[in-house]
């Protein structure tokens, strides 16, 4: 007697097939982490993410900033149930991280699956999903690629809703986007939601036959996954009131966008470029840039809807530099979000969606017209990829090894393309998925690998346990001077509240504006080097017991020479300025030891600044000689040096006043 129906068991194993492929695939692309006891990843995963998971459940904290509501926080994953599991012990951590991909790549492969009945396009557009640049790229923000691997299914449940009209997919469509909303980055559960109602009403438009049920089951899949995650998205709207985000103004809404030059870079992602990679890589792929195309022409569904998607995304990506800027930061709710370049993830969807549709519809052509597509979709790619070469010798004038890798990574595109279309087979089709794997994993190898951390990141220091002991009972604080950039042995936060060390500085973007600017926080819980005047009570107001400063700054080598100067090696640390949510004042004195000099050195830190061109000149200085003599010096940005992997953009001048 057979326990399941055969169409049942079919599907149960072809379930299991995808989801255990896409594990193996994204446990040996992450192998580093996974296999040789290292953290996956660094950046804010391991700053503000892991700290949130492994701390103790609580809906109020009074380890960070001094007392914090993180139940109101989204950011904590307080409700998310992958969280949840993942916090049973730091051992799932990886796990955790890792799972979002594969979580992406499923969703992406059953929506295209549902939608042309082909398990090569599903394959194909799960790979391109699960593997693009914008998720490998945002590996170290781990809400963000939790939060964006819903989309797929959300996407998936609407079509259901219109397509078979069952309570069933809608309960499915709650769940995404309760996951999604729960996940913790409000950004971009409001990107896929919005690109999830516009496929929606599509839909109702394009299959009368079901339409006022589909709208139905919709509305309430978000209505009821919204309502899931009305636990912390309620408080969370008089906490963001009260924030540094509260509101942006035009310039720090676009903050972060394209130049229409660096649109090269979804040809040649790994080109180097002073503005780094995490929120400036869309790549998709080159072969996907020809299945793409082809699957834009075929007549399969909604196609034209995915090919409007993709243009209007990458418009979005571009800023200030079109008018869908000032547009959208008219719409309430979209414009408390900064980074156009975050609708990179609107765009990934669309293209691996359109890869689907190119290798479905190559399947259904005779031999004569699938040869014509292939050739022309070949062709188009190779002139795009010629004319984003062109441009850059143009403009940079460098050939390095990432063209080389791209042009060979294109020849066996072609190459593949070209054996689908002569001999349409089971092994043709796995050369174009290996093709598109090994283009992705490339990348996607390349990033992961920036972003591995030591285990002993996360272990508290002993030289720490004396602190938490004392603090417990003198119910007092400490004050990390540099914020996040402290070593562990100096307590950074939010780490110091996974060892539970009661601190007044913070790391969130949901940190109060009136507490921040008590302090004069910076949005890495630095501190400004003013609290520690004598007539500054503020940290006495807040029960500072201890104030935590780097090693190096007691060990003698404050200094170093460069470029003819004898440089001090912590910063005077004067923001000037608005953006990125923090409201700084335009000048400051600065008061000088009363020496000789006939020389000046300065150096500046640009940050939120991506809409400044080389040249511009962002500051004066004015100094004010013994002789009363005040000439104006001007700061222009000048050449951008990257250092430890932060980018900083350093002018240096000589005057002879």
């Amino acid at each position: 007697m057979k326990l399941f129906p055969f169409q049942l068991q079919r599907s149960l194993v072809h379930i299991s097939v995808v989801i255990a492929s896409f594990w193996i695939v994204f446990s040996l692309l992450f192998s580093p982490a996974i296999f040789f006891g290292y953290l996956l990843p660094r950046g804010d995963a391991l700053a503000q993410s892991f700290p949130a998971v492994y701390s103790p459940v609580t809906l109020w904290s009074p380890l960070l900033f001094a007392g914090y509501p993180v139940g109101a926080d989204p950011q904590g994953m307080l409700w998310y149930p992958f969280a949840r599991l993942a916090s049973l012990s730091p051992v799932f951590w990886n796990i955790f991280a890792v799972s979002a991909y594969v979580l992406a790549s499923c969703f992406s492969y059953g929506f295209v699956y549902s939608v042309t009945g082909s398990k090569s396009s599903a394959a194909v557009s799960g790979i391109v999903f699960g593997m693009s640049g914008f998720m490998m790229a945002h590996l170290g923000h781990t809400n963000m690629v939790h939060s964006g691997a819903w989309l797929p299914l959300i996407l998936w449940s609407f079509h259901k809703n219109f397509t078979i009209g069952t309570a069933t997919w809608s309960g499915i469509g709650a769940i995404a986007v309760g996951c999604s909303a729960l996940a913790g980055h409000p950004q971009t559960l409001l990107y896929s939601l919005m690109l999830a109602s516009a496929y929606a009403i599509v839909l109702l438009i394009r299959l009368p036959d079901l339409r006022w049920r589909g709208l139905f089951l919709t509305g309430v899949s978000i209505t009821a996954g919204i309502g899931l995650a009305s636990i912390v998205y309620v408080p969370l709207v008089e906490l963001a009131r009260e924030s540094v985000r509260s509101e942006l103004t035009f310039l720090e809404f676009t903050e972060i966008s394209l130049s229409p030059a660096q649109l090269r870079r979804l040809v040649f992602p790994l080109e180097k470029d002073s503005r780094g990679l995490t929120e400036f890589t869309g790549y998709v792929g080159l072969l996907p840039l020809a299945l793409a195309w082809i699957g834009a022409r075929s007549r399969l569904s909604l196609s034209w809807f995915w090919i409007g998607v993709a243009l209007l995304s990458v418009a979005l990506t571009l800023g200030p530099m079109t008018p869908l800027a000032s547009w959208t930061f008219a719409i309430p709710g979209y414009n408390l979000f900064r980074v156009p370049t975050r609708n990179f993830l609107e765009f990934t969807m669309a293209m691996s969606v359109l890869s689907g549709f190119g290798i479905a519809a190559l399947t259904r052509m005779g031999r004569d017209q699938r040869t014509q597509t292939v050739r022309k979709g070949a062709t188009i790619t190779t002139v795009l990829f010629g004319v984003a070469l062109a441009y850059r010798l143009y403009s940079s004038g460098d050939l390095e090894a990432d063209v080389v890798w791209a042009a060979f990574i294109l020849t066996a595109g072609v190459a593949s393309l070209i054996y689908q279309a002569s001999q349409p087979s089971v092994l043709a089709t796995a050369l174009v998925c290996l093709v598109v794997l090994i283009d992705l994993g490339y990348l996607g190898r390349y990033l992961s690998l920036r972003n591995i951390a030591e285990r002993d990141e996360i272990r508290q220091p002993a030289a720490l346990n004396k602190y938490t002991e004392l603090l417990q009972r003198n119910f007092g604080l400490v004050a990390p001077i540099r914020g996040i950039r402290q070593p562990a042995e100096a307590a950074p936060p939010n780490r110091s509240r996974f060892w539970g060390i009661p601190s007044v500085s913070g790391y969130n973007p949901l940190a109060l504006a009136r507490y921040s600017e008590l302090l004069d926080m910076r949005l890495d819980g630095a501190l400004a080097p003013s609290l520690l005047r004598t007539e500054n009570r503020t940290l006495d107001i807040l029960s500072l017991r201890y104030l935590l400063v780097p090693r190096d700054v007691f060990s003698g080598q404050t200094s170093f020479s460069s470029h003819g100067f004898r440089w001090r090696r912590d910063e005077i640390r004067i923001a000037l300025g608005s953006g990125c949510g923090r409201k700084n004042p335009e000048s400051a004195v600065v008061p000088l030891p009363d020496v000789k000099a006939n020389r000046l050195g300065l150096v500046t830190h640009l940050a939120c600044s991506t809409s400044l061109t080389t040249g511009t000149v962002f500051a004066r200085l004015n100094l004010l000689g013994s002789d009363g003599t005040s000439p104006c010096l001007r700061v222009f940005d000048g050449p951008a040096s990257v250092t430890h992997r932060k980018i900083t953009k350093a002018t240096g001048f000589l005057s002879d006043t």
